[in-house]
């Protein structure tokens, strides 16, 4: 998964969990929910369930503030996990966000 975002901007990223047959994934046991922007090993920025991600119905949302993005620059990797009611964690995606500079 790719998108691409610009720096400063504030995004809401909407996110289905698709499983490996192709089927939505229910979120109903799914307690919690970690979405990390990453570089080279250095974090630069997480949105967890409650504080910046928010589950709708079978998707989710994370929700990007204008701070969140102000200072970066270049491609990041995101990844998701949803941990579930018995402790169960998936990792269900794994992609790159590009951040472009705003001028």
């Amino acid at each position: 998964m790719q998108l691409t975002l610009y720096a400063g901007d504030a995004r809401e990223l909407n996110f289905d969990v698709i499983d490996d047959n192709g089927d939505l994934v229910e979120l109903d046991n799914v307690v919690g929910i970690e979405w990390v922007l990453h570089k080279k090993g250095k974090v630069a920025l997480v949105k967890t369930l409650g504080d910046g991600v928010e589950k709708v119905g079978d998707m989710f949302i994370v929700r990007i503030e204008t701070g969140d993005t102000s200072d970066l620059f270049g491609a990041y990797t995101q990844q998701a996990q949803i941990i579930e009611d018995n402790g169960d964690q998936t990792t269900v995606f794994v992609g790159t966000v590009f951040v472009e500079p705003t001028y």
